[in-house]
């Protein structure tokens, strides 16, 4: 079958590298589905295309086939930040799909313990790892220019089948031309897909800064602030921030401030409830069902309102997390959560100098993050899975996006 673009050539289906891995990680799914970790990810992965409307897709093949470009657009991503060689070990494997080799980069949200990290579950790593090597691999043969958004999305075509938009704002969403976008105007891209027009946004209003002559950091920082995306499909969130990222080019492959890229799962499924505890300082709260259990969480308005602060408090969450399990082995479930939670109640009522939210919460809204913590502590010490601490993360912050006022929002 004749490929449009060389890239596609290169992964896409017919091809010798996609011949080869996609096969293997349809077996290991199959042969690992009923382990929890795998499990749990392919069963939130059907839950969350049936409730964005997309069509009927969702059976093994389909998982295996989202995965692997998923996991292909990591691999893109870390030789796009300098990496020089090909992953050589389970562990690389799992600092790039859950993300710790972009964090140590300064990049806390690129790749996160999402739906397509269950290739790293403990019982089948190596396998894993056996898999996906030929794709590591061909990755850095690949030597023509990073890939741009037009190939990720005709990858996204070939993978993904038919597709309708996934996602949706809380709001009318206006469809604005691309060429309206300027770089003085904030933007919001409901239903962005694989993010062919975010990169395209995140170009312009970052060539348009740059020409004015704004240095890199504060365009870095403008830009990070000015432009976010959403969309209901897995696959095309994990896409749509690659294309965030190459947009951004030079100003995250050398010294940058933190960057937190403002694309996200939504879930628009139920809204959050609101309501107030009373205290010397009256909290907001805002309650969220998540997955397809719909679990209950509970966030309070100081967090749940501040995409800033909601991002930095729960991805510190897993330091906690892993705490608790390793305190569990000599001390028993209760006194270890008892233990971890009294260190991130005292953590969240101090002052956080040298960090992007330096300042303390309210003990009101304190105790309602120590409440939310406990129960991510509880779903931690069954499996020790973070997939919980992701969900909840990704739909409180798309609450967030939709009540926002921005200059342009953009269907696409």
């Amino acid at each position: 079958m004749a490929r449009g673009s060389d890239f596609a050539s290169a992964f896409g289906p017919g091809s010798p590298t996609y011949d080869q891995v996609y096969p293997g990680l349809l077996d290991l799914l199959r042969r690992f589905g009923d382990s929890p970790r795998v499990g749990l990810r392919f069963r939130e992965w059907r839950y969350q295309r049936s409730i964005a409307g997309l069509p009927d897709g969702s059976g093994e093949e389909a998982f295996a086939r989202h995965t692997y470009l998923a996991v292909l657009t990591r691999i893109m991503a870390r030789q796009f930040l300098g990496a020089p060689t090909p992953v050589l070990n389970s562990q690389q494997l799992r600092d790039v799909l859950a993300g710790d080799f972009f964090r140590e980069r300064g990049i806390d949200n690129f790749a996160e313990d999402d739906h397509f990290t269950w290739p790293t579950s403990p019982d089948l790593a190596q396998q894993a790892l056996d898999v996906l090597s030929p794709l590591s691999q061909a990755a850095l043969d690949y030597r023509a220019q990073n890939p741009g958004p037009e190939e990720f999305s005709e990858l996204y075509r070939d993978l993904a089948g038919p597709q309708i938009p996934g996602g949706a704002s809380t709001g009318a969403v206006q469809t604005t031309p691309q060429s309206e976008v300027d770089s003085e105007q904030s933007v919001y891209h409901a239903q962005c897909g694989s993010g062919e027009g975010l990169y395209r946004t995140v170009s312009t209003i970052a060539g348009g800064m740059l020409e004015r002559g704004l240095d890199e950091f504060d365009t870095l920082l403008l830009v990070l602030d000015r432009v976010a995306a959403t969309d209901m499909d897995p696959l095309a969130v994990s896409l749509a921030r690659v294309d965030f990222l190459f947009a951004l080019g030079g100003m995250v492959t050398g010294p940058h401030p933190p960057v937190v890229l403002p694309v996200y799962l939504s879930d628009y499924q139920s809204p959050a409830e609101q309501n107030t505890v009373s205290g010397q300082n009256p909290a907001t709260v805002h309650t969220f069902y998540v997955g397809g259990p719909q679990l209950e969480f509970r966030l309070p308005g100081q967090v749940a309102e501040d995409i800033q602060l909601l991002e930095w408090l729960i991805s510190r969450l897993p330091n906690y997390l892993n705490g608790a399990a390793l305190r569990r082995i000599s001390q028993g479930n209760r006194a270890a959560t008892e233990a971890v939670l009294i260190a991130f109640h005292n953590y969240l009522l101090a002052p956080k100098l040298r960090t992007p939210v330096p300042d303390p919460l309210t003990p009101e809204a304190a105790a309602i993050m120590e409440q939310t913590a406990a129960r991510l502590v509880g779903l931690y010490l069954e499996d020790e899975d973070l997939f919980w601490t992701f969900l909840l993360k990704n739909v409180a912050a798309s609450r967030v996006l939709g009540r926002r006022a921005f200059d342009l929002t953009i269907a696409g």
